[in-house]
């Protein structure tokens, strides 16, 4: 069992380099030789574990995508509401990191018909999952099916931008933009009424 863990441990070192490289100097300045630096590794041991530059990025955008439906989960406990979105915009260096990483792997996809379609069925699954916290909410499906695309696609446009431009999108300020841009699409809380004693 300990080579295994070992082994482990290895392909995730190497999977946190590239998330860090990949956050400090993008796509460009993501190679075997930058990853082996950063994490203290031969290239070989890298090569090892990936086959490519490409497949380097894929393991750093699934690992922030894992991150990101350990997020969900919580949403789903809690309950969808503007706060809790807002706690996937890119306010925490962790979260901008991941973020990078997005980007990043958004970029190869253009070209690569197979990482497309994958993240094609994340967005897909993505959607579901959103749709099934708004029916949990009280939205009839058809209404939740034409609210939730919205939503994902005002969220990808406020993190997007934040990627793009880190030093204007301030945490404070992508909390605005996702507010102003969602917030009526968003189930409203019910004020409790209170009953006059007579």
């Amino acid at each position: 069992m300990p080579i295994r863990r070992d082994a482990a441990t290895q392909r995730q070192r190497i999977v946190s380099s590239a998330l860090a490289v990949l956050a400090r100097a993008g796509v460009d300045g993501l190679s075997m030789r930058t990853v082996a630096r950063e994490s203290g590794c031969t290239i070989g041991l890298i090569n090892h574990w990936f086959t490519s530059k490409d497949d380097l990025i894929t393991a750093a955008w699934q690992e922030a995508a894992l991150r990101n439906n350990r997020m969900s989960e919580q949403v789903a406990a809690r309950g969808i509401s503007l706060t809790e979105l807002q706690r996937f915009l890119a306010t925490t260096p962790g979260q901008r990191r991941d973020q990078a990483v997005w980007l990043a792997f958004n970029a190869i996809t253009i070209g690569n018909r197979g990482l497309h379609a994958r993240q094609a069925r994340y967005y897909a699954e993505g959607r579901e999952y959103l749709i099934g916290l708004l029916n949990r909410a009280g939205y009839p499906t058809a209404r939740a099916k034409r609210v939730a695309p919205a939503i994902m696609a005002a969220m990808d446009g406020v993190l997007y931008s934040a990627g793009i431009e880190p030093n204007f999108w301030s945490a404070d300020r992508q909390r605005r933009a996702l507010a102003m841009l969602i917030s009526h699409l968003l189930p409203r809380k019910r004020r409790k009424r209170s009953r006059r004693r007579t």
